[in-house]
């Protein structure tokens, strides 16, 4: 990683400090995603992971904040929220058959978590797309 200095301060507190100065820095967002992630650190890394994925799409980088979102979801397979931006980014980008396959990993969740208007909704969009090719 290559924001920390050589000295020895801890990266966690130095890459804390610098994204209270900055946080919408999106080297910084990553950097401490993937630092959270190699401490075990999962919902504190696909937080930071998620947030950069939003500075993406906040930016029209629709599929920079796909690839974002899918790195998100290698941290946590069962988040929600990134299951839902990589839909959005995917839906964006027009990649029809990965969306369909995100909304039906997203209807999965939504049933097994008894979220049935989440679930209602997500299908529905499914439906709305249309048959596979």
């Amino acid at each position: 990683m290559g924001f920390f200095s050589r000295d020895k301060t801890e990266p966690l507190e130095e890459l804390r400090k610098a994204l209270d100065q900055q946080p919408r820095d999106l080297r910084l967002l990553m950097e401490m995603g993937a630092l959270l992630r190699q401490r075990g650190e999962r919902e504190g890394s696909v937080d930071h992971y998620l947030q950069a994925a939003q500075l993406q799409w906040e930016a029209g980088h629709a599929n920079k904040a796909s690839a974002v979102a899918r790195l998100a979801l290698q941290v946590a397979p069962g988040r929600v929220d990134a299951h839902e931006m990589l839909a959005r980014c995917l839906e964006a980008s027009n990649q029809i058959e990965d969306l369909r396959a995100q909304l039906r990993a997203l209807l999965s969740l939504y049933r097994g978590s008894g979220h049935h208007d989440d679930a209602t909704r997500v299908a529905d969009r499914l439906a709305a797309l249309g048959p596979s090719r």
